[in-house]
């Protein structure tokens, strides 16, 4: 085990590459304006378990989104090894959808939405599930989004650029 924040961190998803390397994700706790936060993290790791320190920073990116808690809960490893990863933040009491894609070394891939983040407004509490990618390159993300007094399934899709498919779904 390794830190990655000062006091508690979440391992939230994982994945494999085809070289055998590991990427895992989540949150971290942070001081953020004189408050504890939660900030969303990815770390990679060798075959052996090892940090592999050619990624970000020191083997480990460490990002915040918003001005409150922020969490990774999805990621997938492309074929050309880019990270596609999907999570949530809030911002001034608004729940939104993130979702972010790097290259392989940790860096923002700058061709997917505006410097590598697309992000997406949520009416009501709101999470994410589960994420998959299509054959034809399409993020597909399963959530559970407040309404009223009850709780609804929710499934977006973008395409492989970032942008919402407006031929999906119903609204």
């Amino acid at each position: 085990s390794f830190p990655i924040g000062i006091r508690n961190d979440y391992a939230l998803c994982s994945e494999i590459s085809d070289d055998g390397s590991i990427i895992t994700a989540g949150m971290y706790e942070k001081e953020l304006g004189g408050q504890f936060k939660y900030s969303m993290y990815l770390s990679k790791h060798n075959p052996d378990g090892s940090l592999d320190y050619s990624f970000g920073s020191g083997g480990v990116i460490k990002y915040h989104m918003g001005n409150e808690n922020c969490r990774i809960s999805g990621i997938h490893i492309q074929e050309d090894e880019k990270i596609i990863a999907v999570g949530t933040f809030k911002d001034n009491n608004q729940y939104n959808l993130s979702i972010l894609k790097f290259n392989s070394d940790g860096t923002f891939d700058n061709s997917f939405g505006s410097g590598g983040i697309v992000t997406k407004q949520i009416v009501g509490s709101f999470g994410v599930s589960s994420m998959e990618i299509q054959s034809d390159g399409k993020i597909v993300i399963s959530t559970t989004i407040e309404n009223g007094s009850k709780f609804d399934f929710g499934l977006l899709r973008f395409n492989s650029d970032g942008s919402p498919d407006n031929s999906f779904g119903i609204n």
